[in-house]
């Protein structure tokens, strides 16, 4: 009977023990309105299935006196009080302490432990083992020599309606002893050295998934059990992660304004580049018409230079006769006398002929005024026709001047419409560039939106984010979580030589008597 009372004292002591040697953990967690901090630890089998699971709750008495009942909310096995004496009594799923009633002080902290029915693991570990390329059981590797690979893979669990997994940091070690253990390769976790052992650390995000592979060449294995922690990652920043994909989405927004203020761009420059290309056109009609002017303007000024030319011999031609007249006026003065009285004679034919000579004479001295008048016309015509040339070579000159500043625009703006004409190609290429960016912009706000889904900050809707693992109507200010794999033995068995007995003597054997 003593020795099983010396038996429970000593677990019970044993158990305090591990308690406290877990607080230090339990400070870790992030502190908000609760009454008491939970610290759950589950007996996970060697692949990582969850065996047992045991809540040891930790309340803080401060302010309580004898009397008075500590009621907490769990569906245990069996509960344990760890700190005192007092009666821990279990109503279905309702666990209350009266503090004092053994008669001992109230302590600050009092610990109870509990085994949870059906529990369940917010997260999946899987934890295979493999010798020499082989998938092996965990016992077989107690004593190998060979190539080892130990894989760990942890995702959240898609059954638990707890929501620990969104919330919490895992960070699962393992330790191998270099004297069993050398050339240790991770992929997928970090690797320190702690006296004789590498310590493998594999760090698991809350909303991740994430494995870890370890290789390393063995003999006469044994391996310390994988221990798992999870406590409630804290940033310690506060994130406005709504103003961010807001800021986000007005630059998505803007972005596509950019590309459609962009489209009319380049619609209305391609209006732009045909209309030029149309101007172009147009010039290039009017130089060659310029030119085709250029040609019949040449020809124009021959007709006036031959026209002048002409003028002036018909002029002197006129100016001749005239003269001719004149003389011949002067030189008939005799003959118009003698025709005057021949004029009178009784011969019909010699009065005839007299006739027809002064009729004659009359119309010389008749034409000989009107050459007077076409000899002046002819004149003015002639300087007419000077003043005519004159301003033509002036409009020449002028139109050589406006058909050279044609041909020089003309050829501008085919140089323009050349450089023009690339101007669409240069926007096509600078909204292709708006778009991608565009796109890129939406990708990103997708990936960001996802990314901070992922990350546990606190929002609105996580005002309750710590809850009790055991029972929602528990208020703890911490919840921690401690798993752990059963290690993997081996101890060598020396050889013991049976020692022989030394035959005694006589007073050796009377000593032995006493």
């Amino acid at each position: 009977m003593k020795n099983r009372f010396v038996k429970q004292v000593i677990a019970i002591i044993t158990t305090f023990g591990l308690v406290i040697s877990g607080m230090g953990l339990v400070t870790l967690a992030q502190e908000v309105k609760g009454n008491k901090d939970e610290t759950i630890y589950f007996d996970l089998s060697a692949n990582g299935r969850l065996t047992k699971a045991i809540v040891v709750n930790a309340f803080d008495l401060d302010g309580m006196s004898k009397g008075q009942a500590l009621v907490d909310y769990g569906r245990y096995t069996e509960v344990i009080n760890l700190s005192t004496l007092d009666q821990t009594v279990v109503d279905e799923d309702q666990v209350s302490v009266n503090i004092g009633e053994s008669g001992m002080e109230v302590p600050e902290r009092l610990y109870y432990q509990g085994t949870l029915k059906d529990p369940v693991n917010p997260w999946v570990v899987d934890v295979h083992y493999f010798l020499d390329g082989n998938e092996v059981t965990p016992e077989s590797l107690s004593g190998a020599s060979g190539a080892l690979e130990l894989r760990i893979d942890v995702k959240p669990n898609p059954i638990s309606i707890k929501s620990f997994a969104d919330r919490y940091t895992l960070q699962a070690v393992v330790v191998l002893d270099t004297q069993v253990a050398n050339s240790i390769e991770v992929q997928g976790g970090t690797i320190v050295t702690v006296g004789s052992n590498k310590q493998i650390a594999m760090t698991v995000l809350p909303k991740q998934e994430q494995s870890c592979t370890i290789k390393a060449n063995i003999h006469d294995f044994k391996m310390a059990g994988i221990s798992i922690t999870g406590t409630e990652l804290s940033l310690g920043i506060d994130i406005d992660t709504k103003s961010i994909t807001d800021g986000v989405t007005q630059m998505v927004d803007g972005s596509n304004e950019l590309v459609k203020g962009t489209r009319a761009l380049l619609d209305g420059m391609k209006e732009s580049a045909s209309a030029v290309q149309s101007l172009d056109s147009g010039m290039k009609k009017i130089a060659t018409g310029g030119s085709e002017l250029s040609i019949g303007n040449d020809q124009i000024s021959a007709g006036l230079d031959q026209l002048k030319s002409a003028s002036e011999a018909i002029t002197g031609g006129i100016d001749g006769l005239g003269k001719q007249f004149a003389s011949v006026g002067e030189e008939s003065a005799a003959i118009d006398s003698l025709a005057t009285q021949l004029s009178q004679s009784d011969d019909q034919s010699v009065q005839a002929l007299a006739k027809a000579y002064l009729g004659q004479k009359m119309l010389i001295e008749g034409s000989q005024g009107a050459l007077g008048e076409l000899l002046s016309g002819s004149q003015t015509l002639t300087a007419g026709l000077a003043q005519l040339d004159s301003a033509h070579t002036e409009y020449t000159q002028g139109f050589n001047s406006y058909l050279e500043g044609i041909n020089n625009f003309s050829a501008a703006l085919s140089r323009f419409d050349s450089s023009f004409s690339e101007v669409p190609g240069s926007i096509s290429g600078l909204l292709e560039g708006q778009k991608a960016l565009n796109d890129g912009l939406i990708e990103a706000r997708n990936q960001l939106t996802e990314m901070l889904d992922q990350l546990p900050i606190p929002n609105d809707d996580d005002a309750a984010a710590i809850n009790s693992y055991v029972d929602d109507r528990n208020t703890p200010n911490s919840v921690q979580f401690i798993m752990k794999t059963p290690s993997i033995d081996y101890e060598i068995v020396k050889d013991i030589q049976p020692v022989k007995e030394e035959k005694k003597g006589f007073w050796d054997r009377v000593k032995a008597l006493f």
